[in-house]
């Protein structure tokens, strides 16, 4: 709230509606922190998870090459039927 004006401004107009209650105030602005923190992280592509599915992609491409081939290595894993 400090270093966020549009989230003070909200603070204080929860804030003036239950002047003895300023803990309501508080717990809506970290509600309203942690749901944008949520839509953030969930727009966010996380660099494991692209390493993860470029290295799936690219067992997937060997694989299939040797099928075609014909060369399938005993040492490299079957994926798919």
């Amino acid at each position: 709230m400090r270093n966020d004006p549009e989230e003070k401004v909200v603070y204080e107009r929860i804030k003036a509606k239950n002047p003895k209650k300023k803990k309501v105030a508080v717990v809506a602005a970290m509600r309203r922190l942690a749901v944008r923190m949520w839509y953030r992280a969930c727009a966010a592509e996380t660099p494991a998870a692209s390493l993860i599915e470029a290295a799936a992609t690219e067992k997937r491409q060997r694989y299939f090459l040797h099928q075609i081939s014909g060369t399938l290595q005993s040492d490299e894993p079957r994926i798919g039927p």
